[in-house]
């Protein structure tokens, strides 16, 4: 396997699981009486998900080899959520 076919099909795993992981939040978030004081919470997930993380993406998956644009994407991402995770002293995969 070269590595665009690997590039591709990890790009289109984590489209999956992204937008799987989105419509899970935003479902359990409505239906959970308990996840009320979590509202926030929850849609912030759901827009750093499904607005920033999975169209560079899909970008990624559809043409990696002229991907370079939105690999910056989502490692400024990366690097936002080990940025928050230094100020907040909790080493946190989930952020």
């Amino acid at each position: 396997m070269n590595r665009l076919k690997a590039m591709r099909i990890i790009a289109w795993l984590l489209i999956v699981t992204g937008v799987g992981f989105s419509l899970f939040t935003l479902v359990f978030g409505i239906v959970g009486p308990n996840q009320e004081v979590h509202a926030v919470h929850n849609a912030i997930v759901v827009a750093l998900i499904s607005v920033l993380t999975v169209p560079p993406l899909v970008v990624v998956a559809r043409r990696p080899d002229a991907a370079s644009p939105e690999l910056l994407i989502l490692i400024s991402l990366v690097a936002a959520g080990v940025v928050a995770m230094a100020i907040s002293f909790t080493p946190d995969p989930f952020t």
